[in-house]
């Protein structure tokens, strides 16, 4: 064996061998178990709540696509937006415990499984993809610098974290392995991934255009190859996403018009866009469009560019709502201004940066430290036809943009600028990729590391700060009276409950055979209109018509101080301990600042 052939082994095995892996699973499994060792996960929320109890209910009814949620009643019945594709693995497992060791204990331990499968099913994919793109040495120290890098991404998989959000990272982690792995089995991947995310929640559709880009530019300047890719990725896009859709909602999906899940718009949108994919190439043998002329590129560009520019505006026409992005339309004013505006996920980098949130601030400088460092490199082996790094890069940039016009997209955009790190570090240390001259990557590399951190920190200080102000409202919101003693419920039929947003989420948690008028959900928003109206309004009229459909009325009254108080009149009185007509405490002797009222509805006034 010649030094040549053992250094090319060598290389191999620092490449794709087995320390990386190693390194890379036990610090992503390392993150999740020490995030849940206190049961409080970074990145909970009330979504993990209502996603629990929709498992639940599947499981004990199963009625698989019903999905009204019996706890929430507005009065009207609460049909959820949850897709069903991420309860599926929850449903599965627990239905074989649940006769094992009850419903409680199945829950438990399917919160703590699915998370883990999910992570290890990320982790392969990821390293898989990492390799790819690297380009070069990916060892235990890129592995782990990556991981570290993926931090946000990888505690979605936390044990309790049963939201949407860590199958859509697998799935967008598929999406990229599909750019980079074998065209046909890759492609045809891509298409379901892509398929499977949207079946589960619009918020990644961004990074599946983008990569839907990339692949239709890769097509357009490469081989036959890339072409088979786009073609497998469009067969498979069109073929998998009705069937997806029924997965995730059921069959009347596939008519229905609503605009904040899949349905007839965006199904229309993914079976003409995948079958424009699939059939685009099968003209580009004709003359205007073969070869390798900078025409024939642009003949190709056009044949897809213009059919798809006429389908969409085809489907924006007919569904104007959609086109507009009202994917909120249910929102009325009132809910719409008192809580779907106060969200700051719903917010741009900007309006963080007013808050003084400087680590969003160190976030947005080394991630794009990231982008720009590597868009040489990824324009050079794009050039030399190894495209790989250049269509991940082309995601990961739109995870940058997406990143500074919504926070909520930060775990995604987290693991997408991770996936530049191989790169980056590779260029840091002197290496060369595609024939990148020394000279040019090392100036590149020093503008890369000032102007995004120029930039960042000139837009930080550039805006005017804010200082937070916490209203009575706001504590309603958030104050889930989580200490107080609230057995008072159990003493009293299943009922309807009319209750805040916090008080609302105990009630849910711990008192199921009740249900509330809202929660902090969009679909909620008939309940939570009642509900605003109810704390808001010093009209009794409207207040009684507010309460007409619900027995009982609770509420943590708790005196924290915060200001707004006269914006929340019905709240005020009851916190001075006045009498109000209509409402009848329950109980009153109770030592506990969790409060319950009887609705006399002939007495309100």
């Amino acid at each position: 064996m010649s030094l040549a052939d053992i250094g090319e082994r060598i290389s191999g095995v620092a490449r794709g061998g087995p320390a990386a892996s190693v390194a890379f699973v036990v610090a992503a499994f390392a993150f999740v178990l020490l995030d849940a060792v206190d049961g409080k996960p970074v990145h909970t929320d009330t979504d993990d709540l209502v996603r629990l109890l929709q498992i639940r209910d599947l499981i004990a009814d199963r009625a698989y696509f019903d999905l009204t949620l019996p706890f929430i009643s507005m009065p009207e019945p609460y049909v959820s937006h949850y897709s069903r594709v991420v309860d599926l693995p929850y449903f599965l497992i627990g239905s074989l415990l649940v006769p094992l060791i009850g419903m409680d204990a199945a829950l438990a331990v399917v919160s703590w499984v699915v998370p883990l499968l999910l992570l290890a099913a990320f982790s392969a994919l990821a390293l898989y993809a990492l390799r790819r793109v690297a380009g070069g040495r990916f060892g235990p120290f890129e592995a782990l610098v990556t991981a570290l890098t993926m931090a946000l991404a990888i505690l979605e998989f936390t044990p309790g974290r049963v939201d949407h959000h860590n199958l859509q990272l697998v799935l967008m982690m598929a999406m990229l392995v599909g750019l980079v792995g074998p065209a046909r089995c890759g492609g045809a991947g891509l298409g379901v991934a892509v398929a499977l995310s949207t079946a589960i929640g619009l918020e990644c559709l961004p990074f599946a255009l983008a990569g839907l880009a990339a692949l239709a530019l890769a097509a357009i300047t490469g081989e036959a190859e890339d072409r088979l890719r786009m073609q497998a990725a469009g067969l498979a896009l069109a073929v998998a996403s009705v069937p997806a859709a029924i997965l995730g909602y059921g069959p009347a999906i596939v008519l229905a018009g609503d605009c904040d899940t899949v349905s007839l718009p965006w199904l229309a949108a993914l079976v003409g866009g995948g079958l424009l994919l699939l059939a685009a190439p099968l003209c580009w043998r004709a003359s205007p469009f073969s070869g390798d002329t900078a025409a024939a590129k642009v003949a190709r560009l056009a044949s897809l560019a213009l059919p798809g520019a006429a389908l969409a505006a085809a489907i924006a026409l007919a569904f104007p709502d959609c086109a507009r992005g009202d994917y909120y339309g249910v929102v009325d004013p009132l809910s719409r201004r008192l809580w779907l505006d106060t969200l700051p996920q719903e917010r741009s980098i900007l309006y963080h940066f007013a808050d003084g949130r400087y680590p969003l601030a160190i976030l947005c400088a080394f991630w794009g430290f990231l982008v720009a460092a590597t868009a040489p490199a990824a324009w050079r082996g794009w050039q030399a036809g190894r495209r790989e790094l250049g269509m991940v890069w082309l995601v990961a940039l739109s995870g940058f943009v997406a990143y500074l016009a919504i926070e909520r997209t930060v775990r995604n955009d987290s693991a997408l600028a991770a996936m530049l790190v191989p790169a980056t570090i590779m260029l840091l240390r002197g290496e060369r990729p595609f024939g990148l001259a020394r000279a040019v990557s090392r100036r590149w590399l020093l503008g890369a590391l000032a102007v995004p951190a120029a930039l960042t920190l000139a837009t930080y200080l550039a805006v005017p700060k804010t200082t937070p102000v916490f209203t009575v409202l706001d504590q309603l919101h958030l104050d889930h009276c989580i200490s107080a003693d609230a057995d008072v419920l159990n003493d009293i039929a299943p009922s309807r409950i009319m209750a805040p947003l916090g008080t609302a989420a105990k009630i849910l948690e711990h008192y199921r055979q009740h249900s509330v008028a809202a929660f902090k959900v969009h679909r909620a928003a008939p309940g939570m209109h009642r509900m605003f109206v109810t704390l808001t309004t010093s009209d009794p009229a409207e207040r009684a018509e507010a309460l007409a459909p619900f027995d009982y009325l609770a509420v943590c009254l708790r005196d924290i101080g915060f200001s707004g108080l006269e914006d929340t009149p019905l709240f005020a009185r009851l916190l001075r301990g006045e009498s109000v007509p209509g409402l009848v405490p329950v109980e009153p002797e109770r030592a506990s600042i969790f409060k319950l009222y009887r609705i006399d509805h002939a007495a309100l006034h």
